[in-house]
């Protein structure tokens, strides 16, 4: 576990965070539009049409904007989406539960396995995430600054253009820590669904490291584009029970427009890490740049022109 940063960089990075939070509190639905597409340009290379969305840029906007749907905040409270998923699909599909913190001093370390994961319930990107292997290494003066931190609402995805974390309160979980059967790279099958239909596979490899992305077809042909991160160096197999990855999928997906499914397999088990609405904040530009309208085009949203947010 790396020690706080308490750099002036650090310091300086957590009042524009604070002040980037109080801005979004009071902001129009007009003002954020006109924000993210300001990012959207700055970060993606053309001038978003948020009116008349056509790319999956563009579309994945609009759905941080405007989209809602009655289980979708219980989906990206990590605590309440392991009770979605027991009620979805049953039993075991989620790592183990270990305990849930709204203060930094209620982590007892004595009640936790030697290997375990901490994280913020409502942070996105791997952010705000703590991999213990060896419990008895660990800083809990510098576990507890963390946790700590993560507690702030503007430390999270509440600090986003999107409504769907407004309300919801910043909580810390400590569970299961998965290893794959190799002991090696511990990957992430991101399904890519389409009204309830999956169409692609985003695999993420070397996480801590290089990370890499490769796009597949459900044949597994690797796709012919990437988004922000480069394709791996060498081939990626196939999970082995991508199938049911696949299944699970459909059944997940159905409610929705648009999400991506993310999986993990360990232990001789599929997982389902988490269901995700807007991958790369619609922020993450494509190479070749046509695959934004072609993937675009696979996305009906419910409506356009809403009354407001």
């Amino acid at each position: 576990m790396k020690a706080p940063d308490n750099t002036k960089t650090a310091s300086l990075n957590k009042k524009i965070s604070w002040l980037t939070w109080q801005m979004h509190q009071s902001l129009t639905k007009e003002q954020r539009e006109r924000w993210l597409k300001g990012a959207f340009y700055n970060m993606v290379g053309y001038w978003p049409n948020l009116k008349n969305p056509k790319t999956f840029n563009e579309k994945i906007c609009w759905y941080r904007l405007y989209y809602e749907h009655p289980d979708i905040r219980k989906i990206i409270d990590k605590v309440e989406f392991k009770k979605y998923i027991n009620d979805v699909l049953g039993d075991g599909y989620t790592p183990k539960l270990f305990g849930v913190y709204e203060d930094e001093w209620e982590i007892d370390l004595d009640t936790l396995p030697d290997q375990f994961v901490l994280k913020s319930t409502i942070s996105a990107e791997a952010n705000n995430i703590i991999f213990v292997e060896d419990k008895k290494s660990l800083d809990q003066e510098q576990l507890r600054y963390a946790v700590s931190e993560w507690l702030q609402p503007w430390n999270t995805s509440s600090n986003s253009f999107c409504n769907w974390y407004r309300d919801i309160q910043p909580r810390a979980l400590a569970e299961e820590l998965l290893q794959p059967a190799d002991g090696g790279d511990l990957k992430d099958y991101k399904i890519n669904c389409f009204g309830g239909v999956p169409e692609f596979v985003l695999v993420l490899a070397e996480r801590n490291t290089g990370k890499y992305l490769n796009f597949y077809d459900l044949n597994w042909t690797l796709l012919p584009f990437e988004r922000k991160f480069n394709n791996a160096p060498y081939p990626i197999d196939k999970p082995g029970q991508f199938d049911k990855m696949v299944e699970i999928a459909k059944i997940l997906s159905k409610p929705f427009p648009f999400v991506r499914v993310d999986f993990y397999e360990a232990n001789g088990r599929v997982y389902v890490g988490e269901l995700t609405f807007s991958p790369g904040g619609g922020l993450h530009p494509f190479s070749p740049k046509k695959w934004d309208r072609i993937l675009g085009e696979k996305i009906t949203l419910p409506a356009l022109a809403p009354d407001g947010l």
